[in-house]
């Protein structure tokens, strides 16, 4: 196997391998959350190393498409519950983002919709003060995708405009809806 298609390959699963064995479970005991708080530093430098090879190694349709479908893979394991429930109907599935997000961070503008959230929701980084690059924040541009594509009942384009764990003060998504 050529070596580039091995560092791809193994960059692919040594990440789902990550994000399985930290996924969790929804209702963790005392234990298993104090356990969570002293893996913190690990899990931050594991990403900081991983987001670091990636930019140095891979081009960057490589490194967005794998976070995209990781993102994608995220939004599968519960939140397409809620996109399914609005397909065919995104003002309500706005709406109801809305009620998560807060007043004016779900809206739609014509034939797109703008997705603003002042605190990163990635459970994977909640609480790293450190920034990464913009690679790791195409994960949340394919929870996105995934979302809205589903709503829509076709496939729809994401761009992410802004990202906290970039520096900016806010995530901020265009979502073109034509």
């Amino acid at each position: 196997m050529e070596r580039k298609r091995f560092v791809q390959k193994s960059f692919i699963g040594l990440f789902a391998g990550f994000l399985a064995a930290t996924g969790g479970k929804s209702k963790a005991s005392s234990d298993e959350k104090a356990a969570e708080d002293t893996n913190k530093p690990f899990r931050f430098a594991w990403i900081r190393s991983l987001v670091g090879q990636m930019d140095a190694r891979l081009e960057e349709g490589q490194k967005n498409t794998l976070m995209e479908s990781c993102g994608r893979e995220c939004a599968k394991r519960g939140a397409v519950k809620m996109a399914e429930a609005f397909k065919g109907n995104m003002d309500g599935m706005l709406a109801e983002l809305e009620k998560h997000l807060g007043k004016d961070h779900a809206v739609r503008e014509g034939d797109h919709a703008f997705l603003e959230y002042d605190q990163c929701y990635c459970p994977m980084v909640a609480g790293m003060e450190e920034k990464l690059s913009g690679t790791w924040c195409q994960c949340s541009r394919g929870w996105v995708l995934e979302m809205f594509g589903i709503a829509a009942g076709k496939q729809v384009r994401v761009e992410l405009l802004q990202s906290i764990m970039k520096g900016d003060p806010v995530c901020r998504f265009r979502i073109d809806l034509a």
